[in-house]
């Protein structure tokens, strides 16, 4: 018991503040205000964080959302649901 011990350091500490629960994307406010039919295009490098606010959005509202590489700089982001 004692090697886990010196592996294994953990100080429990007392009445520390709780953090903010973490708050939306800046993107959320977007996808509600989207229209079945509507697009965005957003640049590739951005797209990843874009679309995972899409697909979690989704889950929430019962929409759905599809996402097409175009050209080579950008993402197209369809609602169709």
């Amino acid at each position: 018991m004692e090697a886990i011990k010196k592996d294994f350091e953990i100080k429990i500490e007392k009445n520390m503040p709780i953090p903010e629960k973490y708050t939306k994307s800046k993107y959320t406010s977007m996808f509600n205000n989207m229209d079945v039919g509507d697009s965005i295009r957003v640049n590739i490098k951005d797209g990843e964080r874009i679309i995972a606010t899409a697909y979690a959005t989704r889950r929430k509202l019962k929409e759905k959302y599809i996402s097409r590489k175009i050209a080579e700089k950008y993402v197209r982001i369809w609602r169709t649901k």
